[in-house]
């Protein structure tokens, strides 16, 4: 994540001065793009732990997304608070914090502005919020069928999101499908999480790496590796 909000820009002069290029860019703006694998990474954990939860507990399941997204509201309130209200306020930086419109469509998580990353709090919500419904569907879903959807939808929402095909020329129906494209993108490793905690795949992959010869020999050794690298 810090790679690709920090390294993930080309007019990089004034701000770091790179020592390694390919070609005419850095080679750390090309590391940097893969950092964007962080959002999947988030998604796989947060449907996967979803999925444990609501297989725990299905009946508390509602009430401990509501205060989970309560909690994340709060820590998002406060940062609005201190980084836009104030900070902006005091610095006198241009839209900080501009508008009543827009700071509240901020607030709300309805459409965030004044950090590009924020996209990403919508697409959350939206995740969370819907999560009881897709868990029940996968759970009495055959699970190829699951993924043959997932994928399918994962691809609509990357062509539009990137290519931006459709343009309704109205500022609703252009809004919902961004966020269509946008959660269209995330829900796939969502979705992989939920089925990984279904299938219960770690426990299988626990199971072969239990069966596998001599692998508290290969543990050893490698552990020795790495420790004397990590003091050089």
């Amino acid at each position: 994540m810090l790679l690709l909000h920090l390294f993930c820009i080309k007019t990089y002069v004034g701000l770091f001065e790179p020592t390694i290029f390919i070609g005419k860019q850095p080679l750390i703006y090309y590391l940097a793009i893969f950092g964007d694998c962080c959002v999947a990474i988030y998604c796989f954990c947060g449907g996967y732990g979803l999925m444990c939860n609501y297989i725990n507990n299905p009946d508390e399941y509602s009430m401990k997304n509501k205060n989970r997204i309560f909690r994340l509201y709060l820590k998002y309130w406060i940062i609005i608070l201190i980084f836009v209200v104030i900070m902006g306020l005091i610095l006198k930086k241009p839209g900080y914090p501009g508008d009543l419109k827009k700071l509240l469509l901020t607030i709300t998580g309805v459409d965030p502005s004044y950090n590009g990353a924020w996209w990403f709090f919508t697409t959350y919500l939206l995740l969370v919020g819907f999560s009881k419904s897709i868990n029940r569907l996968i759970l009495k879903t055959n699970t190829k069928v699951i993924i043959f959807l997932s994928l399918i939808f994962y691809t609509i929402g990357y062509i539009q999101r990137i290519k931006v095909p459709i343009v309704l020329n109205n500022i609703y129906g252009d809004y919902f499908l961004r966020q269509l494209a946008l959660f269209g993108t995330s829900q796939l490793p969502f979705i992989v999480g939920e089925i990984f905690q279904k299938e219960k795949i770690y426990s299988k992959l626990k199971k072969v790496s239990d069966n596998l010869r001599y692998k508290n020999i290969r543990v050893y050794f490698n552990q020795i590796f790495f420790n004397i690298n990590g003091r050089k």
